[in-house]
């Protein structure tokens, strides 16, 4: 159920998380870095966060909102993500056989096919004798040059934004508009 408090329009966690097309932890994540703010509690552990804030967040590009200073992930979730590549970097570093050596075609075309099967960059990297980071570097150097490389998480098609925009308010929906069309 939709709450409305001094016009803003305000969703459960479960709530938002169905209407913005995004797991509930993302959104716990958002809450638990400041990325949403003005979260209201309710009764026991529920929040409500600002459908309108929530909607501005997922449709602003990371690039854009980490130059705002807005980060999507707790500082602690962060470093725990830094502290696990650097392990797998060093790691690699250690087994890296063709460390330094040119790319060639048979690489390449065991890279996307086993990105597509599903294998961890990890064992991408043993496998080739490449360093973790080389090995992530070439997936998004491949796929910025225009290499179709299946995605293990479909990109975000926007279904999700019609019914978002219509449980706002029309004051918060005119703000949102207005924001957009000055960025």
């Amino acid at each position: 159920m939709d709450i409305t408090i001094n016009g803003a329009t305000y969703l459960t966690v479960a709530q938002l998380s169905e209407t913005v097309g995004i797991a509930r932890v993302t959104v716990g994540s958002w809450i638990k870095s400041g990325a949403v703010s003005h979260i209201k509690r309710g009764r026991g552990h529920v929040r409500y966060v600002p459908l309108a804030e929530a909607i501005r967040l997922r449709l602003t590009p990371v690039r854009e909102t980490l130059e705002a200073g807005i980060y999507r992930q707790p500082a602690e979730q962060r470093a725990a993500v830094r502290r696990t590549k650097d392990a797998a970097q060093r790691e690699s570093l250690a087994t890296a056989t063709e460390s330094g050596s040119e790319w060639d075609t048979l690489d390449l075309c065991f890279l996307i096919k086993a990105y597509e099967d599903g294998a961890t960059i990890r064992e991408m990297a043993r496998q080739l004798g490449r360093t973790y980071s080389a090995t992530l570097d070439r997936i998004s150097y491949l796929r910025a040059g225009g290499e179709d490389i299946g995605r293990r998480r479909p990109l975000d098609d926007g279904s999700w934004l019609p019914g978002a925009l219509s449980r706002l308010t029309a004051r918060e929906l005119a703000q949102l508009i207005s924001e957009r069309r000055a960025s």
